[in-house]
């Protein structure tokens, strides 16, 4: 038996999602309606948040 001992190079490449692009992800999924409470929740944990007012779009 013969065994060979080469040095041999191996190349992969490996799609990874970071957890921002998870979150981002989330957001995207949202509908209007659970953006909007998305909004204010964010805002109400963090009274440092300054949201403007918007008008809404008619359906």
């Amino acid at each position: 038996m013969f065994l060979d001992q080469r040095p041999t190079v191996i190349h992969e490449q490996r799609t990874t999602i970071s957890p921002n692009m998870i979150a981002s992800l989330k957001m995207l999924h949202l509908s209007s309606m659970e953006l909007e409470a998305k909004v204010c929740d964010e805002q109400y944990e963090n009274p440092a948040l300054e949201v403007d007012e918007f008008v809404q779009c008619q359906q």
